[in-house]
């Protein structure tokens, strides 16, 4: 017949280190960002207009951009975070300021801001974005009327725009 079991004894010294084990793949590499500026008034952008930056510059190539036309395009579907700010100036009769970041050519609206105007002011937003590969989006003028981009009492760049992707 077995008897009662006894008590646990004493933990052993620790046994050997073993052998490493193999490197891991390697992560992702930084993903691309595009930095832009206006620093040149935008006098009298229509209702529908597209804002346009004056200067974009971009790291990978994730993301394009048509100074021409103002349009941004993504070559690599992912999330991006995209985060602007613009001295707008509304035109006499221009009372409610909306600027939509919007697909191009469908005009869904990604985002915006939308102020009611009493000053020229540095107004902005930002939006996490899944963009899909060939997607193509832009800023426009969706207020009650014409705006401006100037810089008044206001030194610095009088638009900024950063984008980046983090997957």
């Amino acid at each position: 017949a077995t008897g009662a079991t006894g008590a646990t004894g004493a933990t052993g010294v620790t046994g050997a280190t073993g052998i490493q084990g193999p490197t891991g793949s390697t992560g992702p590499s930084f993903n691309s960002y595009a930095n832009g500026v206006i620093t040149t008034n935008k006098i009298s952008i229509p209702v529908g207009g597209t804002v346009i930056y004056d200067t974009v510059n971009i790291i990978g190539s994730d993301i394009i951009y048509n100074p021409a036309s103002g349009i941004f395009t993504v070559n690599t579907t992912g999330v991006y975070v995209i985060d602007w700010k613009l001295a707008v100036t509304p035109i006499p009769l221009t009372f409610a300021i909306q600027i939509d970041l919007e697909q191009v050519p469908s005009a869904t609206r990604i985002g915006g801001i939308s102020i009611l105007v009493t000053n020229p002011t540095l107004s902005g937003s930002n939006v996490i974005y899944a963009a899909t590969a060939g997607e193509s989006f832009r800023f426009a003028n969706n207020s009650n009327g014409p705006i401006s981009i100037v810089l008044t009492v206001l030194s610095g760049p009088i638009g900024t725009l950063s984008i980046f992707r983090i997957n």
